[in-house]
């Protein structure tokens, strides 16, 4: 369904069959995402550490 600015329908989209994806491998080092969070404590704010030779994310985190 398409709506306007204002949320008023202008027309039905079509509808398309759901197909299975790929499978998804999570790089997450959990003693890192650990360390993340306790340093982000109770502040606002956010972390994100990454591997520079392969571009793999290994933790992150947001608060609130």
């Amino acid at each position: 369904m398409e709506v306007n600015a204002l949320g008023v329908k202008t027309r039905d989209l079509r509808e398309t069959e759901s197909r299975q994806g790929r499978n998804l491998r999570l790089g997450i080092d959990l003693d890192v995402q650990r360390v993340g969070q306790e340093a982000l404590g109770t502040s606002r704010g956010a972390f994100v550490v990454m591997n520079a030779n392969t571009g793999e994310i290994v933790a992150l985190g947001s608060s609130p």
